[in-house]
């Protein structure tokens, strides 16, 4: 838990963090992230194989507008939006097994990290952390090289 707290605490911390399966205790991390004022938001990707799938649970998970026109720059666009109807000191986003968008869709999978890390960027300078902590079987920093 100490891992999980430090990324959230520290601005310095890369806002996307890899990790392997079951290395997290989710519900712990929930009620932590939540006792410091941040959003908690999963995204559930054993359903997920492609850009289409991928807005339309993004689109759930962070309960954007009907307005969102399911494209990366309105993605990117929501989600700096976030705080119109979803304000909070900070945001943890949990992507759970990406692995089935990975091996159908890597440069999707790719532009969504980019997305994340946009977002963190655009947080940042308001003073908000935006993390996306993405739980995938494999090597999941060795695929992303590639």
């Amino acid at each position: 838990m100490n891992k999980i707290k430090r990324v959230l605490t520290d601005p310095n911390h890369p806002p996307v963090v890899l990790i392997p399966p079951n290395s997290l205790d989710e519900l712990a991390t929930q009620v932590m992230a939540n006792e410091m004022g941040f959003q908690f938001i999963k995204i559930s990707g054993s359903a997920i194989s492609s850009k289409e799938d991928l807005f339309v649970h993004l689109s759930s998970a962070f309960h954007f507008p009907d307005y969102f026109g399911r494209n990366w720059d309105a993605a990117l666009d929501c989600i700096r939006d976030l705080d119109s109807w979803l304000p909070a000191k900070g945001y943890l986003v949990l992507f759970k097994n990406p692995n089935n968008l990975i091996s159908k869709s890597l440069s999707d999978f790719k532009a969504f990290l980019e997305i994340a890390e946009a977002a963190s960027e655009f947080w940042a300078s308001q003073g908000v952390r935006f993390i996306l902590i993405v739980e995938g079987k494999g090597d999941l920093k060795k695929l992303l090289a590639d």
